[in-house]
């Protein structure tokens, strides 16, 4: 009886796993980019003073290449998944920004906030 009991929980088990759609976790990445007339270390305090307006206060960090001619800024969204970078290049002249997150929507606005803020 026991064996019975074994097979047909295993059965149901089985029909379990094969019936339950898997979840899968997605991420959403927006990117931003454009000409950058300034220095390094402009293109940063605006990288950083965008980030903080939009909301981006936690995990505060500069980066900075080895030549130390480009760097890079990081944050993240206290209470939320989302988390952005700034790259600023000036001798390519150019910068990007990037944010990331779980929910498309909240990246996207996440993005448009700190590009307004610019």
């Amino acid at each position: 009886m026991l064996a019975k009991i074994n097979v047909v929980l295993l059965a149901l088990g089985l029909s379990t796993a094969i019936d339950t759609p898997p979840v899968m976790a997605s991420t959403s990445v927006y990117t931003f980019g454009g000409l950058l007339s300034g220095t390094l270390q402009s293109c940063l305090a605006n990288a950083k003073a965008a980030g903080v307006k939009a909301g981006f206060t936690a995990f505060q960090q500069e980066v900075f290449d080895a030549n130390q001619k480009a760097g890079d800024f990081h944050a993240s969204k206290p209470g939320t998944p989302l988390s952005m970078t700034m790259r600023c290049d000036p001798v390519l002249g150019v910068f990007s920004i990037g944010v990331s997150g779980i929910d498309s929507k909240q990246t996207f606005e996440s993005l448009r906030a700190i590009v307004r803020s610019l």
